[in-house]
Order: structure tokens, then sequence, then C-alpha cells
């Protein structure tokens, strides 16, 4: 890698494969049984990520409700073509120079951006005040700054 952390073309050769071992159950419990199903070597390997799609590191909890954590990455799929309702897409929005990941929402000539946190207010703009950097294919938890549950004693 160089200092600015971009990979370069031997760093190929240093791709650790990780085994899916299998399915977890998150309602009812089952029996474990491990057995390899296969392997994920590269992002492509789990997210559906296609030529051009980036990753952005998250900043704040505006999106928790959708378990996307401060810390997680997210994958975008760039486009500069309006989102349809209901998906989530990274916007610039006015008097900002960064974007945000939010829900949208068109109605007419205005589009509402929504958290998916309900400690945020939905933001309205009209749709030629924002625009739209692309949409989210998936998101990888990095689980380092949430706890769900206090840690076990004893």
């Amino acid at each position: 890698m160089t200092r600015a952390g971009v990979p370069q073309a031997g760093d190929a050769e240093r791709v650790i494969a990780f085994p899916i071992v299998g399915e977890v159950a998150a309602g009812e419990p089952t029996l474990a049984e491990q057995h390899i199903e296969g392997y994920a070597a590269r992002l492509s390997d789990v997210l559906d990520l296609r030529e051009g799609d980036f990753l952005l590191k998250v900043r704040g909890d505006s999106m928790i409700g959708v378990g996307i954590f401060p810390g997680d990455l997210v994958a975008i799929h760039p486009s500069l073509d309006e989102p349809h309702s209901g998906e989530i897409a990274l916007v610039v929005v006015p008097g900002e120079n960064t974007a945000t990941l939010k829900r949208w929402q068109r109605n007419n000539g205005t589009v509402t951006l929504h958290s998916e946190n309900p400690a945020y207010a939905p933001l309205t703009y009209k749709v030629s005040e924002v625009r739209v950097e692309g949409c989210l294919v998936g998101h990888i938890g990095t689980g380092r700054t949430r706890r769900t549950h206090p840690p076990h004693e004893g």
C-alpha cells in the first residue's frame, strides 16, 4: 500500500480468504453444525459491487435504524440519476461541501431526506437544490462502535 492507503498491484498477493462456515439463526435457536460453504476473499464475494462502486466510512448515527452505525463501511454505486423514493442515497445538500447518507422521498418538486434515527428531523429541499452522488448497495458493519448488551460477568 502507498502512504495514502491506496492498494498497489502487488497487494493482491496479500489477500486473505475468510471461510463462510454456514448460517446463523437470528430467531429461534438451532443446532450449530460447522461446515465450510465457501470462501470470501473479495468484497464482491459478499456485496453486490460493480466496477466504479466505492466505499465510505460512516460518521454519525443518523442511519442506525437500518443497522448502519458509526465506523461502518457503506458501498455506494455512483449515479447522478435521481433515486427511487425509499432508496438510501448519498446526497450533497445546500450549503454543505460534504455528502450525507439519507433515505430519499420525492414529493412533486421537493425531496425529503429521512434519517433512520428518530433523534434527527427530516430535511426538505427543492430537488434542484440537491445533488445525488449515488445510492447505497450494501454495507459492512465493523462492530467497533456499538454494544447491544452489557458484557457478561463471571
